[in-house]
């Protein structure tokens, strides 16, 4: 017996009516939703009525909210242009064999980079090369960044 049941029951409260146990007043509360599910079931049936009286057919009832963004398919025939290779060389195969020959940060390959005319910088492409398996990347203890050689 709950310590509560025992305070109402000792100064002769029905103790049921005070704390209503959690499985009553869920009872309650879901009875009460039925209640009024059926009023709207009712009110929607009326409408429904009015409009077949009126002849009227409702639209069926769809999604809430912001339609969803249509997804654009790609065109068919139609790949990403990608510009001419710099001395006859990708960019992938510039940075293989500068990294053929030595180690270098980041930094140098971006200088060295920038120096034989390209835009930009290679960290991308330096990062899918190590992804690929063709580089390997180490901590640069000398200073900041990495060190890249030829896997």
């Amino acid at each position: 017996m709950s310590s509560s049941r025992k305070i109402a029951e000792s100064r002769g409260w029905p103790y049921d009516r005070i704390v209503p146990s959690a499985t009553t007043e869920l009872a309650r509360l879901v009875q009460s939703l039925q209640k009024e599910r059926q009023e709207h079931v009712d009110a929607i049936t009326a409408i429904d009525d009015a409009f077949a009286s009126l002849g009227i057919s409702p639209k069926p009832a769809g999604k809430r909210g912001r339609p969803a963004a249509a997804k654009a398919a790609p065109k068919p025939g139609r790949k990403r242009r990608r510009r001419e290779a710099k001395d006859g060389m990708t960019g992938e195969q510039f940075l293989l064999s500068l990294l053929a020959k030595a180690k270098l940060s980041t930094a140098d390959v971006n200088a060295k980079w920038k120096a034989s005319g390209r835009k930009n910088v290679a960290n991308i492409l330096l990062g899918q090369l190590v992804k690929k398996g063709k580089l390997k990347r180490a901590d640069n203890r000398g200073g900041r960044g990495s060190v890249s050689s030829a896997a």
